[in-house]
């Protein structure tokens, strides 16, 4: 439907054609977790990643770079062509870094890390299983697809939910890694210098406690003196505030465009 973007190319990508997908971004934007769109498209951090550069310009540091929510990489990897040779580590992460896919009844079905169906698509309909008023006729009609969905033993083939082109570099290199993360978790497997949280953290996700503790999170794993970027895509601009740790702290740096919408729950 026009309202919709197409997540089936994703089938496509999967069955092994060789050529990128184009609309690869466009089709991950269409899967929904929970509350999530995992929305993106290359160049909407450019912004903040070149607060980023000019971090490791100044301070000449090697990149060890996390990355929370960075949905399909694309734009992880707008931040590792920028930064080039100074990069020593990258790591993409998200919640949802696959899902699960078959073929049912003319509909593409695709699956979470816990066997819920989340979506299925047809050449024409996308339809979610997260129907907002249970009473009406229509979606207690979804709900009930999605139950006798849920109850077959369907064979589901797995999805890595990478873009093509992220996902060839890092076959040739190793500094470049994938690793699925709750951002409410600790971080074990570096001590970044720089971390990057881009639209994750807003009030239309979580509430005002829920980011506190992933910011508290942050300031557990990182190192001194490191580098935070906070930024966020509305319709019109990006907005940045960066922070460096000091001590058990996040010090205001920079922003632009007035800053996140969560500044204030920043310290």
């Amino acid at each position: 439907m026009p309202m919709s973007e197409d997540p089936t190319s994703l089938e496509v990508f999967f069955e092994g054609t060789e050529e990128f997908i184009a609309d690869h971004s466009t089709a991950i934007s269409t899967l929904k977790f929970g509350d999530t769109f995992k929305t993106t498209s290359a160049g909407r951090h450019s912004e903040a990643n070149n607060f980023v550069k000019q971090y490791l310009k100044d301070t000449s540091k090697r990149a060890d770079i996390l990355d929370l929510g960075a949905s399909n990489g694309v734009t992880s990897l707008d931040l590792i062509e920028l930064l080039g040779d100074c990069l020593d580590r990258y790591y993409v992460t998200d919640l949802n870094l696959k899902v699960w896919m078959t073929r049912h009844e003319n509909w593409l079905i695709f699956f979470d890390s816990f066997n819920k169906p989340i979506l299925k698509a047809s050449k024409y309909f996308v339809v979610y299983n997260d129907p907002m008023d249970s009473s009406s006729f229509i979606t207690s009609r979804i709900r009930k697809t999605f139950e006798s969905i849920n109850s077959r033993n369907l064979t589901k083939e797995e999805i890595l939910l990478i873009d093509p082109r992220l996902e060839k570099l890092s076959r040739s290199n190793d500094k470049i890694s994938f690793s699925e993360h709750n951002i409410f978790d600790f971080w074990d497997k570096s001590t970044p210098n720089v971390v990057k949280v881009s639209n994750i953290l807003n009030r239309a996700y979580f509430s005002d406690d829920l980011i506190k503790s992933a910011i508290q999170q942050i300031k557990n794993y990182v190192e001194d003196g490191a580098l935070i970027v906070f930024s966020r895509n509305d319709a019109a601009m990006e907005k940045v505030s960066t922070f460096i740790k000091k001590g058990k702290s996040l010090i205001a740096h920079e922003s632009l465009n007035g800053g996140v919408e969560i500044v204030d729950l920043i310290d």
